[in-house]
């Protein structure tokens, strides 16, 4: 079943455009799209590397953003449109209610959470830096490499959106 949404003019006017890709988003996507096989196409030579090359660190990072279903929202900040450091940061000082939430959320998800999960959800500093440090080594090589490419496809894309609802 499709579903439609019908916006008035009061909420096209609403609409705001993001003025830059998201490394926070794009690096959930990515962690997405490296567990699949779909896109081969595209997306083949791009996987082959990126899992030739990542930090054994990072595995248990990937169990927690499942390709299908839930992920955990802690790791998409609204700051990362800031930027990674800003993203990152906003990481570091997520409430420990949200981590618990949505760590929890996950497991009933039927997700195996690293060994490191339980003191995250507990807030433990140590764990969420754990987190954040392991988070900029997967950017570090499935994204950083790329980047220019993301920006530029996104300002590509921003540009036809943003012409679409000049003209609406």
């Amino acid at each position: 079943m499709a579903v439609r949404i019908h916006f008035t003019d009061d909420d096209l006017a609403q609409v705001r455009l993001a003025q830059a890709p998201d490394p926070m988003w794009e690096a959930l996507l990515s962690m997405h799209m490296l567990q699949t096989d779909t896109g081969s196409a595209v997306f083949g030579g791009w996987r082959r590397r990126v899992r030739r090359e990542l930090p054994t660190a990072v595995g248990p990072l990937l169990r927690m953003a499942p390709p299908v279903g839930y992920s955990a929202d802690f790791r998409t900040p609204a700051a990362g449109t800031g930027g990674l450091d800003a993203g990152i940061g906003a990481l570091l000082s997520t409430p420990r209610q949200r981590l618990r939430g949505d760590l929890v959320e996950l497991s009933r998800a039927g997700r195996r959470l690293p060994p490191w999960a339980r003191s995250l959800a507990d807030g433990d500093k140590k764990a969420v830096g754990h987190l954040a440090r392991v988070f900029r080594a997967y950017f570090t090589t499935a994204l950083a490499p790329w980047w220019g490419r993301v920006r530029t496809r996104f300002g590509a894309e921003r540009a036809v959106h943003g012409r679409y609802l000049a003209g609406r």
